[in-house]
């Protein structure tokens, strides 16, 4: 602001200036022959004081600079003075519309907020299609949704609730038109359509393992949104989004816990747009059931295995006489099994022991028996061998007697054996 005048004579001298700047009675500036003080914030320029000018500068307006002003100026006991008017505005700086959403609930608060403005007198105007759906002036400081910035000036918002249906029914956007004094023309913002999130999980449980799942939801708007994990179908946890905005919001929700079974768990989020498609936990490991019944399907396997070998460890096929003229002079049977060297063959007559075999060809004893092993090809998966006991020429007939075959395994301990009266 400058303060100008005139002296005669001329030329004026500096030296002999007083001049006093006050703003409601209180000295804000003073210059008193070449000396110069101020308050913090304000300066004199000086430059022009020859010329019979003074400018009193602000380094920055607040709200507190408003008012009247008065320049005083004594030179060589002449005295005059002048006062000025001074009017600060400031124009909205801050102006965002928001979407502010509980998905428990059926409306919508459409929020648009103005800040550092002033005078306080400013009006809302909430639009949409070009048709204007509310208007509200705000010009008391009594107004609850009104508040003083630090600086002086106000902010001040304007609420307009609009049913869910409505919004998510048509693609058009919502805006709001700020006008003020300060301004030229109204300012205006667009918020965005509400957008659903994208559920993702993340992690893997681990059973009978402490294990943690992270449910994701990304790319959503408006802000608020819900996650829900269910067991099966009961509700375990609830918990709200704390999210994070860069051009839309994201928000992540964890859970704990030690699971000893393959129990479906679930996440859910719940948005203004609707309930997502439930994502559900993988699981590795094995359970303690599952432990428990793979320990007693192995151990049944093992002993049809090891039953298996025991059963076909050894088998023997019935006793078929040889006749010569006939008069039985052979008696023949097939010995089936796996390492049949381990084998021992043992021939009875009438229960009265004939021979033990040990894979030797014949007997020696009594002299009137000899025995065969003879090999057997082309048989499955096992080895054969056709066991021969010839009767040679005797003094009684065979005729009456029981002739009996055995066959033990020494190492399964598996015995077989066949019999025939002649």
């Amino acid at each position: 602001m400058k303060c100008s005048f005139t002296m005669t004579p001329d030329p004026l001298d500096p030296n002999k200036v007083t001049m006093v700047w006050t703003q409601h009675g209180l000295s804000i500036a003073k210059y008193d022959q070449g000396v110069v003080t101020t308050i913090p914030r304000i300066s004199l320029n000086t430059e022009e004081l020859e010329n019979g000018s003074v400018s009193l500068v602000y380094r920055f307006i607040n709200t507190e600079d408003e008012g009247q002003h008065r320049c005083e100026v004594e030179y060589e006991g002449e005295e005059g003075e002048v006062d000025m008017h001074v009017t600060v505005r400031a124009a909205p700086d801050i102006l965002y519309l928001r979407m502010d959403s509980d998905p428990q609930s059926s409306e919508v608060n459409l929020t648009c907020e103005a800040s550092n403005f002033y005078p306080l007198n400013i009006s809302f105007t909430f639009k949409r299609k070009a048709v204007t759906l509310k208007t509200e002036r705000v010009t008391s400081e009594e107004n609850p949704f009104v508040w003083p910035v630090s600086d002086g000036s106000f902010a001040a918002e304007s609420v307009y609730s609009v049913d869910v249906a409505t919004i998510l029914g048509s693609t058009e956007p919502f805006t709001c038109e700020v006008a003020h004094e300060a301004l030229d023309q109204p300012m205006s913002r667009e918020v965005m359509n509400p957008v659903a999130p994208v559920v993702s999980l993340v992690g893997i449980a681990v059973l009978c393992k402490e294990s943690q799942v992270v449910c994701m939801a990304e790319g959503f708007f408006p802000q608020s949104a819900i996650f829900i994990w269910r067991k099966s179908e009961e509700v375990v946890k609830t918990e709200d989004s704390q999210s994070i905005y860069h051009d839309t919001y994201s928000a992540e929700s964890h859970y704990k816990f030690t699971p000893y079974s393959r129990e479906p768990l679930s996440c859910e989020v719940k948005h203004m747009t609707g309930v997502s498609e439930r994502k559900y936990v993988t699981y590795s490991g094995l359970a303690q059931v599952e432990i428990i019944w793979m320990t007693v399907a192995i151990t049944i396997i093992i002993f049809i295995g090891l039953f298996i070998l025991w059963w076909s460890s050894v088998g023997l096929f019935p006793l078929i006489p040889l006749e010569v003229d006939g008069v039985p002079r052979a008696l023949q049977c097939t010995l089936t099994g796996w390492a049949l060297r381990m084998v021992t063959v043992e021939w009875s007559r009438n229960d009265q022991q004939i021979s033990v075999d040990d894979d030797e060809e014949t007997l020696g004893d009594p002299p009137e028996y000899s025995m065969e092993r003879l090999p057997v090809k082309d048989l499955c998966c096992v080895d054969g061998n056709v066991l021969r006991l010839e009767m040679k020429l005797m003094i009684e007939e065979p005729e009456g007697a029981k002739f009996k075959c055995q066959a033990t395994h020494r190492l399964t301990r598996r015995s077989q054996e066949c019999s025939l009266e002649i």
